[in-house]
């Protein structure tokens, strides 16, 4: 059985930098070995069970990171095992990738009925293996990573763009981005409206994220209406002045003739008192890897909190602000 497999130089594979722990779902001890063997090297976790209906009970006490499943099996096959799996609110969401010697396209289209997300035939290409389970793990992280309004990463996505760079000795400006008086907007307008005002900084912040891919842009949404904007610091320094004036050409739209006739909205403040507040804007503050040595992920929020805050303190009601980490400006790089 072996033997019908495509071998590969495995001292050619790199090993994942994030490992995962994959649970084998297969009755061929060959196969089983073959996997465990492959999957160890790679730096994967690996649990294994015979069949389905073992791997259900195994599933009540444990929760991987993907299931690699055969689908003729004893006892409980694998099309029955993935239903089971998708029923169930515990393990609907891990990625099941079905191995099967049955290549038909009605065996596949079965498979993907049942609930499978990817298909590999046997015998299979261990590289091919290899970027599926990458690939694959990769989509999970970033559904789980993402932000359900925004659809951007989340903090955890965020941290690691950022240890990606430090590790790489890459220089970065990190942008914290906080919208004002988001709070007394949504209060008065509804969460509706307050999402639409997440939804377009998003869209915003992406367009300007996707522009070039010699800008090494990342937008992130760290919750609420705090986002981050990260590049290259000669990028941020030319983006980051358009990024917010076209926040301010929008932001009056958000509201109706009367309150853009004044400039904003009355509401009552976290006190329970009248108050009037300026209509939405920006408060930035940057953090430049190349004028303040940056050595961990902890480090830099803090000191991007420190400065939103005194952005934020700065009283800016007529426009969006964005101060740079000890008014220096990043050099053209």
């Amino acid at each position: 059985m072996l033997a019908d497999y495509q071998e590969e130089d495995t001292d050619s594979l790199p090993v994942p930098i994030a490992p995962a722990r994959v649970l084998v779902v297969e009755d061929d001890p060959e196969v089983v070995s073959f996997l465990t063997k492959l999957l160890i090297y790679l730096g994967y976790d690996v649990a294994r069970v015979a069949d389905g209906r073992e791997a259900l009970v195994w599933l009540q006490h444990d929760v991987p990171d993907v299931i690699l499943t055969d689908i003729l099996m004893p006892h409980m096959d694998g099309l029955h095992f993935c239903r089971a799996v998708r029923h169930d609110p515990r393990t609907c969401l891990i990625p099941v990738i079905m191995l099967s010697a049955r290549a038909e396209l009605q065996e596949r289209l079965e498979g993907f009925r049942a609930g499978a997300d990817d298909y590999i035939i046997k015998p299979f290409d261990v590289l091919e293996l290899k970027a599926r389970l990458e690939s694959i793990l990769l989509r999970s992280q970033r559904e789980i990573w993402c932000n359900p309004i925004s659809h951007l990463p989340g903090s955890p996505g965020i941290e690691a763009d950022i240890n990606r760079r430090i590790e790489q000795h890459r220089p970065f400006a990190f942008a914290y981005v906080d919208i004002d008086d988001f709070k007394a907007y949504n209060d008065v307008y509804g969460y509706h409206a307050g999402d639409q005002v997440i939804k377009d900084l998003a869209g915003l912040l992406m367009e300007f994220s996707i522009t070039s891919s010699f800008t090494e842009a990342f937008s992130g949404h760290i919750g609420g209406d705090d986002f981050v904007f990260i590049g290259l610091p000669a990028y941020l320094t030319s983006s980051l002045p358009r990024l917010l004036r076209r926040f301010d050409a929008a932001a009056p739209h958000y509201y109706s003739p009367e309150d853009q006739a004044r400039g904003g909205i009355v509401a009552a403040d976290r006190q329970g008192q009248s108050c009037f507040f300026p209509r939405m804007r920006l408060s930035v503050g940057v953090v430049n890897s190349v004028t303040r040595h940056i050595t961990h992920y902890a480090q830099l929020a803090e000191i991007a909190s420190e400065l939103k805050h005194h952005v934020k303190a700065q009283g800016h009601p007529d426009q969006s602000l964005c101060l740079w980490d000890g008014r220096i400006e990043p050099p053209l790089l």
